[in-house]
């Protein structure tokens, strides 16, 4: 049987990480058997157990006291040690930069994904090229990166997938409000995203507390975490919770941190606002219109893709960084059941036509399949 070495950057469960692993026990049911290189501890290393991969420990990538040449040397001594691996797949731009040399070196057929949309030096894709197989998430990200210098012929885009038995639409039980302790007349907005500035929660906040301040029956839920250190992450999110308690109905704003339960959260929500900056293809979006909600997003990255009609693929463009735009979205979906309802359905619709785990499973299998049987 064919066997992979996984290489994960985190030991949080983020977008890439859960895109990951949306698809792994299709490939595992094809025949495919994996170890992942990833931090030694935290979600992602219960995730990965609990399906039945081994994990072998990696030292923090954040870790001020490693080197990228002294952790290009902790994967060769991976390679080394065993077993043969038919394939190393690096799951983000940053451990394929890693790895490039060293697979390329050691002869291994390699895979790296492009989840990111950054700028890159001559170097970082020079490494990247060493890859035979570059997968990026979106054509945005594609298109960007190929700008950049990354080889067009072995870039493809393979979008993420979703589990449309575990994210689906489904009649409200009332489980937050119950939670919250709400009337259950009460409509949530949600803001759901990690904790950063390229996010845009401050600008989604903002607009969410102007429609809030003319409605007694609405209120907001801010779902996610804070994993950066860097100064202005901390400050960003300091900055959320002023805001949130200088502007608005301060009990009527619900910071509820990381929340394993999304599947059950999403058709909660009256309506989902994503003012990201950046967003090469945001999972979170797939997600929330898999659950049936309806949602306001900035024009971004790969966000088209998903809603290539807007409206009738169930979401509302607004321009980065204008709160009155978004307020508007808002009012709008808020004020018009019949368009939630239209929304509602055509999102639905859409991820189960195109983004699906199956589908996202048999395109990465597919290329699996071609890199595998290509030796250097």
């Amino acid at each position: 049987m064919p066997r992979a070495l996984l290489l994960c950057e985190y030991p949080a469960l983020n977008g890439g990480e859960r895109s990951l692993l949306a698809v792994l026990p299709t490939l595992q049911q094809a025949g495919w058997e994996f170890d992942a290189w990833c931090p030694g501890s935290g979600p992602i290393v219960e995730a990965f157990t609990a399906i039945g991969i081994r994990c072998i420990a990696q030292r923090p990538i954040l870790d001020p006291r490693s080197s990228l040449e002294e952790r290009r040397a902790d994967l060769r001594s991976v390679l080394a040690a065993g077993p043969p691996y038919d394939l190393v797949h690096a799951n983000s731009l940053a451990m394929g930069r890693l790895s490039g040399p060293v697979v390329e070196q050691a002869k291994v057929p390699s895979i790296a994904h492009l989840r990111d949309i950054v700028g890159l030096n001559h170097a970082a894709v020079a490494d990247l090229n060493r890859h035979p197989r570059l997968l990026a998430v979106s054509e945005a990200v594609q298109r960007h990166h190929i700008g950049q210098g990354l080889a067009a012929e072995q870039t493809d885009v393979l979008y993420n997938g979703i589990d449309l038995a575990r994210f689906h639409p489904a009649t409200s039980t009332l489980y937050l409000q119950r939670e919250l302790g709400l009337a259950a007349t009460a409509r949530l907005v949600g803001i759901v995203g990690q904790l950063i500035l390229r996010k845009g929660q401050n600008i989604a906040l903002a607009a969410t507390i102007e429609s809030m301040l003319m409605r007694n029956d609405v209120h907001v839920v801010v779902i996610g975490t804070r994993h950066s250190e860097k100064p202005e992450t901390i400050a960003f999110e300091r900055e959320l919770h002023a805001a949130a308690a200088r502007l608005g109905p301060a009990q009527r704003i619900h910071f509820l941190g990381t929340r394993t339960d999304m599947p059950r959260l999403f058709p909660e929500l009256s309506l989902l606002v994503h003012t990201a900056r950046q967003e090469p293809l945001g999972r979170v979006l797939l997600e929330a219109s898999a659950c049936g909600v309806p949602v306001v997003a900035t024009d971004v990255g790969g966000t088209r893709e998903i809603y290539q009609r807007e409206e009738r693929d169930g979401a509302l463009f607004v321009p980065v960084g204008d709160v009155a735009a978004t307020h508007s979205a808002l009012d709008r979906i808020l004020d018009d059941r019949a368009l939630a309802t239209k929304m509602s359905i055509a999102g639905r619709t859409r991820i189960v036509e195109a983004f699906s785990a199956e589908r996202s499973a048999a395109g990465l299998l597919r290329h699996y399949t071609e890199v595998a049987g290509r030796r250097p």
